[in-house]
């Protein structure tokens, strides 16, 4: 029970807006429109996620080295502009939000991230395997085929992908 109410909390993690409550505003919340997200706890919570990638073994290695670096990235980032808006600000004003590297496109990188694992990982405390596995391979065909991978590729990361008890013993010995 204790495992499954803590990987709960990991999903959780992956929507931030039902996380809203944990992270830490600062001044009186509002920035305009937009509540004020610092950074480092964005970051620390971004951190929680990393274990969902890492429990998928190789099916998705390359998406974790991804999240990871771009999470990295960003708590560099945190030393330098205490909010999300902050850096997305810099980005702006200097005109750099789609280029290769800045923060903002990081951001987005991680946001992406984010979108995945909840989508992976939906339907994963329901007690049927077979709807959980056939819910990852629709989830791999629609982010995958988008971006020109093909039905090998997918086919290949579905036979790397663990069965639902294996992937409860990796997160146990991760968490």
């Amino acid at each position: 029970m204790i495992r499954k109410l803590r990987f709960v909390a990991y999903l959780k993690l992956c929507d931030l807006r039902s996380n809203s409550k944990r992270m830490d505003y600062s001044g009186d919340g509002r920035n305009g429109d937009f509540l004020v997200l610092k950074l480092k706890p964005f970051c620390d919570a971004c951190s929680f996620v990393s274990m969902l990638f890492s429990s998928l073994v190789i099916a998705f290695k390359f998406a974790e080295m991804e999240y990871t670096s771009k999470v990295r990235d960003i708590e560099e980032t945190s030393e330098r502009y205490v909010s999300l808006s902050s850096v997305v600000d810099y980005d702006v004003k200097w005109k750099t939000i789609k280029s290769r590297g800045s923060h903002t496109r990081n951001l987005h990188k991680v946001r992406q991230g984010l979108d995945l694992i909840r989508e992976l990982f939906q339907n994963f405390l329901s007690n049927n395997v077979t709807n959980w596995q056939l819910h990852i391979l629709v989830v791999m065909i629609q982010r995958l085929l988008p971006k020109r991978c093909s039905f090998i590729s997918i086919s290949t990361r579905m036979c790397a992908l663990p069965s639902r008890e294996q992937l409860l013993l990796n997160l146990n010995e991760i968490g």
